[in-house]
């Protein structure tokens, strides 16, 4: 093994085709670790650091460095000062250390860790596990099944494409799925949660979170607190668990929302409100001449003591019917919007459970 020491200055140094080891020192060196799997210490001062091919040990040590894995399953650490730290080609393990740091994990399948303060960190290509640690950091998966933790403090997690695993931690969080089936935990704080596309199962955890389904045909469940939660397009399946929950199973701001989608609301313990309409639209209405009965919100564990649900309009607009639980709708009773002239009446809700109910009742409320 060939062994390089440097000096205070600024050291340019390219190592052997063998395994070698390498120490800069102080001053703004650039060392090379060539071929073989080397060891490279970059000491004090800013210091750029290259593995090049091997299974290569990159040490940036104080100040703002720059190292480059290149090829190889390489181990990089940041150590103190902004640092970037770029995995490139291989099974990378990368250590940001303090300071605001940002790591690139590269093509292959990487492990990052932020470490202290607020940090970016990318995944890029393969399947990724990335941590933010302390500070308000910045977490992308790119390509692949990553997971991603954000750790302490208030974090934003981006899954991007794969079907993803993303866990806020402590912390008001922010996490954002991607394009495929993803997993994300808000955990504590005062989340919020976004699925967009592919069939996402979102968890709030604790704490007053937010959590938007997006398409596709989603699960949310808020954990404990005042949570709210948006199902958005596609059939969905909303549980508001414990807390005072607000439920919206359409996505509002579709021109039809509702239209050709079953949604189940589960309101869960404390006093909820399950949205079927705003003031600008009637939800679930799909604009066809027929009963309705392929789009309408299921509404389960209905407490006529504090639930309420939120229809457009006034009690005028609606009526109720019982139907019974061996009948092609479950549930007790039937939410009709009572259209105009001719045209069939729609229905727009089934109360599971619940009968005896009156379009005047306390437990509706009509903007």
């Amino acid at each position: 093994m060939a062994t390089y020491y440097g000096n205070s200055r600024s050291n340019t140094y390219i190592g052997t085709l063998s395994d070698d080891l390498i120490y800069g020192y102080d001053g703004d060196d650039r060392l090379d670790g060539n071929s073989g799997n080397d060891r490279v210490y970059g000491g004090d001062d800013e210091d750029v650091l290259f593995g090049y091919t091997g299974a290569d040990y990159l040490d940036g040590g104080d100040d703002d460095d720059r190292l480059y894995g290149e090829s190889g399953n390489d181990y990089l650490e940041g150590d103190d000062g902004d640092d970037r730290l770029y995995g490139d080609r291989g099974d990378d393990l990368l250590y940001g250390g303090r300071d605001n740091d940002y790591l690139s994990g590269g093509t292959g399948n990487d492990r990052l860790y932020g470490e202290d303060d607020s940090d970016r960190l990318v995944g890029n290509d393969g399947d990724d596990d990335l941590y933010g640690g302390d500070g308000n950091d910045v977490l992308y998966g790119g390509d692949g099944k990553d997971y991603l933790s954000g750790g302490e403090n208030d974090d934003r997690l981006y899954g991007e494409a794969g079907d993803n695993f993303l866990e806020g931690d402590d912390g008001q969080d922010l996490l954002f799925g991607g394009s495929d089936e993803d997993l994300l935990y808000g955990e504590e704080g005062h989340d919020r949660l976004y699925g967009y596309a592919g069939q996402d199962r979102l968890f709030g955890g604790n704490g007053n979170d937010y959590l938007f389904g997006g398409a596709g045909r989603d699960r949310l469940d808020g954990g404990s607190g005042n949570d709210r939660l948006y199902g958005g397009s596609g059939s969905d399946q909303l549980i508001g668990n414990s807390g005072r929950d607000i439920l919206v199973g359409a996505d509002e701001f579709a021109t039809r929302p509702g239209a050709g989608e079953i949604d189940h609301l589960t309101g869960g313990v404390d006093i909820d409100r399950f949205v079927l309409g705003t003031a600008q639209k009637v939800f679930y209405d799909d604009g066809l001449n027929s009963t309705g009965s392929g789009d309408y919100a299921l509404i389960k564990d209905f407490n006529l003591a504090g639930d309420k649900i939120q229809l457009k309009g006034s009690a005028s607009n609606y009526f109720l019917r019982p139907s019974s639980s061996s009948g092609s709708l479950p549930g007790s009773t039937i939410i009709y919007f009572n259209k105009p002239g001719s045209e069939r009446d729609e229905i727009i809700g089934v109360i599971q459970g619940v009968s005896n109910l009156s379009v005047n009742g306390r437990y509706f409320s009509y903007v």
